[in-house]
């Protein structure tokens, strides 16, 4: 191997160990917002417990969603020093871990609400969804979330068109946005200092401000920019079409 290659190799292992710092840093700095909301006093029986899972799970859920959508934003200097393929790999690891997180959120801060009311879980999620405003925007994000990852499944997968199965995962951006509001008007980590709702703000909408910018506006200013043209379109087989640029 050249002494250029292992300098390039040098520089790419530095950038993705910068970038798993950072996010393990995010990563702390979102658990520190429960924690210092919470306070000091311990959770009080099996639905405080439950709540309080239901808080965390929700808000790493979330952060890992936001760390997808950073993956999936081809972000042109992570995209050149980490490597696309890392990228993927990191993106296949981390998405089921934040649906899962988001879907334990949603069971145990209801099935928390529910002991704490005494009520059952049918009756608390409607009692939610009618009496808590933003919820019901939640509910359907929260939806998106499991539909997403049950589209995810290699089972399911290979049942649909590539292309259904591309704007079936596109929803996970709409769950984020649906849920934003219902998490900064009620999450207890939010409620404390006006400073972790702009964080919670900033980094979800930078992070899609991200993705649009460099999946879409950029590609499209380009192509406008440089004149291309699709010339034709030829089906070369079954499952293969060429585009002519």
């Amino acid at each position: 191997m050249s002494s250029k290659a292992r300098a390039a190799r040098g520089v790419r292992s530095t950038v993705a160990d910068t970038a798993m710092t950072l996010a393990g840093l995010g990563l702390g700095a979102v658990l520190a917002l429960h924690f210092a909301a919470r306070g000091h006093a311990a959770p009080n029986g099996a639905a405080g417990w439950l709540t309080e899972v239901g808080r965390i799970s929700g808000l790493v859920g979330t952060y890992l969603a936001v760390l997808v959508v950073l993956m999936a934003a081809r972000i042109p200097v992570i995209e050149r020093e980490v490597g696309h393929d890392r990228l993927v790999r990191w993106h296949r690891l981390t998405g089921p871990w934040s649906i899962w997180l988001i879907v334990m959120h949603f069971i145990t801060t209801l099935l928390g609400y529910s002991a704490l009311t005494r009520t059952g879980a049918l009756a608390q999620l409607w009692s939610f969804i009618v009496h808590v405003r933003w919820m019901l925007p939640a509910v359907v994000g929260y939806a998106l979330f499991v539909m997403v990852g049950v589209t995810s499944y290699k089972q399911v997968r290979r049942r649909m068109r590539y292309e259904v199965w591309w704007v079936t995962h596109l929803y996970i951006y709409v769950g984020i946005v649906l849920a934003f509001m219902h998490q900064v008007k009620m999450g207890q980590a939010f409620m404390v200092h006006p400073l972790a709702k702009v964080f919670w703000l900033a980094l979800i909408g930078g992070s899609l401000a991200c993705l649009v910018w460099f999946r879409w506006v950029l590609p499209v200013a380009r192509s406008q920019s440089m004149g291309l043209k699709v010339a034709r379109v030829v089906r070369e087989s079954d499952d293969t079409i060429s585009i002519w640029v």
